[in-house]
């Protein structure tokens, strides 16, 4: 589990892997996983981006991937497509 996780944050640090494709897929080894981990391993997000981020969609930073409805999936995957701030 902690591989497969590790190896998600590296795509998404590489960019290859999109936040929000990676949002939207299930994988067991990835639902204790937290939205805030996961945010924050992409480029140019901090602390700070990720959790203004998850408040302007009313999740809290401890939320789980498992714990997410696919409901919330879609609504914080299409957030952050829409999101096309430049990184630092």
């Amino acid at each position: 589990m902690r591989v497969a996780r590790a190896e998600i944050k590296r795509r998404l640090r590489a960019g290859e892997l999109e936040v929000a494709e990676a949002i939207l897929r299930c994988s067991r080894d990835t639902d204790t996983m937290t939205v805030a981990e996961l945010l924050v391993s992409q480029p140019g997000w901090g602390p700070n981006r990720s959790e203004r981020m998850l408040r302007s969609v009313s999740l809290s930073e401890r939320k789980t991937l498992g714990s997410l409805t696919e409901r919330q999936r879609i609504m914080l995957a299409a957030m952050l497509r829409s999101d096309t701030r430049p990184t630092p």
